[in-house]
């Protein structure tokens, strides 16, 4: 049986935490204070039940407030036919951001949570995307767009794209365009100690299997465009 959580989420709707509180609210934590979020995590990780408690996730409410998208009726019906916690959370994730990578795991989610039936294992992946496509936020095609729209490179990255023998640096820029459609965004905290957006995708280019990877900051300007080959 799945159980209910709070998701916490970036501007953009990326996931950055979920707590197992009995709540299914969707709260927006303002760029400004998610290093300061995360940082409570990490130092309240020692007590689990804690930040899953419904007195942590009320202060934190308190804190945030709701963000302007939360989940409808019809929604939350669909989110109650997972059978886990685990794929529930996948599929909300997915709802919030509905990038093809966010569908690829509330498919695989779901399978793996009913592999002791093959017949629901080999349809979980396709009808739990399908299923929820006219539930998500937005559109699969324009939720990393969404994220990348007004972003420009910086004199650097553009030095580096020119670079015609540079295969970590000067692949197409088709790819980019590749990777808002289906690649994984996420906030992440730099050794600045600022807010960074990172945008992920899988995939092969010059014969090498490896991870294409952007960074954009409070400005939109993408400092980092880098294939990362193992």
């Amino acid at each position: 049986m799945s159980q209910l959580s709070t998701h916490y989420v970036d501007k953009y709707y990326n996931v950055i935490f979920q707590s197992s509180d009995k709540s299914d609210d969707v709260i927006k934590v303002p760029d400004d204070r998610i290093a300061d979020f995360l940082a409570l995590l990490q130092a309240s990780s020692w007590d689990v039940k804690y930040i899953h408690s419904s007195g942590f996730n009320d202060y934190l409410k308190g804190e945030y407030g709701l963000a302007d998208y939360q989940f409808s009726e019809a929604q939350l019906n669909a989110l109650d036919q997972f059978s886990t916690t685990w794929s529930r959370n996948n599929a909300a994730r997915y709802m919030l951001n509905p990038t093809m990578v966010n569908a690829l795991r509330m498919g695989w989610g779901e399978a793996l949570s009913q592999w002791t039936n093959p017949e629901l294992v080999a349809t979980g992946l396709s009808a739990g995307i399908l299923g929820l496509q006219g539930l998500a936020r937005g559109t699969a095609k324009g939720g990393g767009k969404a994220s990348f729209k007004g972003a420009k490179y910086s004199d650097k990255v553009l030095r580096q794209m020119n670079k015609a023998d540079d295969i970590y640096h000067a692949f197409p820029k088709s790819v980019d365009g590749y990777a808002t459609k289906f690649g994984q965004w996420s906030t992440k905290i730099g050794a600045d100690g600022k807010i960074y957006q990172w945008l992920e995708m899988p995939g092969s280019y010059g014969g090498k299997t490896g991870t294409f990877e952007f960074i954009k900051d409070a400005n939109d300007l993408i400092n980092h465009r880098f294939f990362n080959i193992p």
